[in-house]
């Protein structure tokens, strides 16, 4: 018999079964690859270099999907429409470099971690700015968000803030003033059950553990798009199919209304929003077009190539061939991604355009209040008094500006399109088959968490302690000194993900500003570093300082700044309001900062632009672990990867 979990979704037996299966499947996993329980840091931090490429794909998205996939860019997709799966398929185009360039050079410089290449290449400071602006992206980009996203739906799913007794509203909301407990009860269980086995069994198990995940993932999400599909067509999925393409175009209808509310927000200066397009105007919120152009160089480089808690599999590698191939594999899954959690927002949109629909109410302002008045120095001037006008008289909202109104009602649908995932499940799947998606959802979480927590243990043990504390530690304090790392970095994230639950943010927006600020600096330098000699310590270590307080400036001036109309001061901070966009300035300012302080500063040292250091294009090693048949050719089953990703660019920019 069905089971509503206090104030949260039915479930039957079975899904406590598939749940339950799911998990004791993954501990076997688990166990089974850290039996040995080794105590060689080589084995425990890169798995002893003995994946495989499917594992080392398949662990390398796994740790990349997680709650800002299935909560925010579900939800993102539910708001923007296709366009934010740019993020995914781009992404091919960085794992093309990765593939062709950048696994060859890693394997030649022969480190454990991107910050010791930092060194080698630049200079002592460099390595230790890079290893603490990583820890610190690590826990406020990445753990912190996976843990709150995990969290919202542990507490949706169970219920946990009825069962505590929080006051709600009758909605389920959490009543004004109250204290949201089950919230944070939850995040703390999903930070210690994906914690134990990062702290246990080292990158081996996680990896192992991360192929049964990904399967699970890949058919739990693309159910939940044929089910969706399957209640649009009233049983047909073709018909399904026809019917988002035509809702989501928005041409009639709430759907046209839907859009048409929040358009001034989302695509300034335009007087129509096409949801069906992956290439968006300049002013677009989140996804300009310039994404696609530069997001590699100011995103790309960083997140793909020098983010530890990724490449850390590549490091774990059996030889280059299975490097290359498994990153390969990985591009494969990139595609998919978007089938599983953009179009499923996509297909809600089309069932349910209400969530689009919604004016920010006087209780919704009267929520916001005392965020606005607590940050007053950091909001925009005019927040405050927004918030002030909805509370005195909420007839008065009409009496704001086209892209206010737009602005604030996105405020007001960013968190109810968050939870779009799970009411998916309630309204579209089965009993069954819930638990199944449940357990996808959750591995999802587990893998990122696990993951991020080892890279972070790495760098603060071999980039930290190691560095700087005890240089002599033996393999057997390395270990033990990375559980006890991680052990930390687990309870600060959790703190974060306490404070970000506070924010009246969406998801998915909170984790890509986050991205555009912490990356240009490194992907310049690095950039430049790998392809000029002349580029020195100097140059490298002023560019990461001061190209981060430049972000920093720039976002300040976005959210104080109030330009008089038709200036040029208006049209920067227009053009500039997109993450996207103050990500490729940053990285221009720090390509060319980078540039002329090396120029002005002694050149680097002879054994700090070695062939394994810096490019030597006629000594990389382009040629090798290509694979030895057609059937196991890199070049092959690459080559067909970016023909995909281009027939599904053409298809969702010229034919629909």
């Amino acid at each position: 018999m069905p089971l509503t979990l206090a104030a949260g979704i039915e479930v039957g037996g079975l899904d406590y079964a598939t749940f339950g299966l799911y998990f004791l499947a993954l501990f076997a996993i688990g166990f089974g690859a850290s039996r040995t329980r080794s105590q060689d840091a080589q084995d425990y931090f890169l798995a002893g270099r003995s994946l495989p490429w499917y594992v080392i794909g398949a662990s390398y998205i796994a740790a990349n999907i997680s709650t800002e996939h299935f909560i925010g860019l579900i939800g993102a997709g539910y708001i923007y429409g296709i366009c934010v799966a740019t993020g995914e398929w781009s992404t091919v185009i960085a794992f093309s470099f990765l593939i062709w360039v950048f696994i060859p050079f890693l394997y030649s410089a022969h480190v454990f971690t991107a910050p010791q290449f930092m060194e080698k290449r630049f200079n002592e400071g460099m390595r230790a700015m890079f290893a603490l602006v990583t820890v610190i992206a690590n826990v406020v980009a990445f753990l912190a968000p996976v843990l709150y996203g995990g969290g919202l739906v542990v507490e949706e799913v169970f219920g946990l803030n009825a069962v505590l007794g929080v006051p709600l509203t009758q909605s389920g909301a959490v009543a004004a003033g109250a204290t949201p407990w089950g919230l944070y009860l939850a995040i703390g269980i999903i930070g210690f059950t994906a914690g134990v086995w990062s702290i246990w069994g080292g990158l081996r198990s996680i990896a192992w553990m991360d192929l049964l995940t990904i399967i699970v993932m890949v058919i739990g999400g693309l159910s939940v798009t044929y089910f969706g599909l399957q209640k649009l067509g009233d049983g047909s999925v073709v018909e399904g199919a026809r019917l988002a393409v035509e809702r989501n175009a928005a041409h009639s209808g709430a759907w046209q209304d839907g859009v048409e509310r929040v358009r001034a927000a989302i695509l300034p200066g335009h007087d129509s929003y096409d949801r069906l397009s992956v290439l968006q105007p300049l002013t677009h919120e989140t996804n300009p077009w310039t994404h696609w152009v530069l997001s590699f160089f100011y995103i790309g480089l960083w997140y793909t190539v020098i983010n530890q808690f990724l490449i850390q599999k590549i490091f774990g590698a059996k030889d280059m061939f299975h490097a290359r191939m498994g990153m390969t594999f990985a591009s494969y899954l990139k595609l998919l991604l978007p089938f599983i959690v953009v179009v499923p927002g996509m297909i809600y949109f089309a069932l349910s355009p209400a969530t689009m629909q919604a004016d920010p109410t006087p209780q919704f302002a009267a929520q916001l209040a005392s965020d606005a008045a607590k940050a007053s120095g950091d909001a925009k001037p005019t927040e405050a008094q927004l918030v002030a006008a909805l509370e005195e008289a909420p007839g008065r909202f009409a009496q704001l500006s086209e892209k206010d109104q737009a602005a604030w009602r996105l405020r007001a649908i960013r968190p109810q399109a968050d939870k779009t995932y799970v009411r998916m499940l309630e309204d579209l799947v089965p009993f069954g088959l819930r638990g199944f998606l449940l357990a996808a959802l959750f591995g999802a979480i587990q893998s990122t968490v696990s993951a991020v927590l080892t890279s972070t243990s790495t760098v603060i043990t071999v980039d930290g302690v190691q560095r700087y504390v005890a240089p002599n530690l033996t393999d057997r304090q390395m270990v033990a000194v990375g559980r006890w790392t991680t052990a930390v970095v687990l309870i600060v994230s959790i703190l974060m993900g306490l404070y970000i639950s506070t924010l009246k943010a969406s998801l998915f927006v909170y984790i890509q500003e986050l991205f555009t600020y912490f990356a240009p600096p490194f992907s310049a330098v690095f950039l430049l570093g790998t392809l000029w000699r002349r580029i020195n310590g100097v140059g490298a270590l002023t560019t990461a300082i001061v190209g981060l307080a430049f972000g920093l400036a720039m976002k300040v001036w976005l959210n104080t700044a109030a330009p008089a109309p038709d200036t040029w001061q208006a049209d920067l901070h227009a053009f500039l309001g997109p993450y996207a966009n103050q990500g490729a300035v940053n990285w221009l300012f720090c390509m060319a900062l980078c540039a002329g302080v090396s120029l002005l500063t002694p050149p680097p040292r002879p054994e700090q632009v070695t062939d394994e250091l810096t490019f030597n294009w006629r000594k990389m090693d382009f040629g090798g672990g290509l694979g030895a048949h057609w059937y196991s050719s890199v070049t092959l089953w690459w080559g067909m990867s970016l023909v995909l990703m281009l027939g599904f660019v053409l298809v969702f920019s010229v034919m629909l």
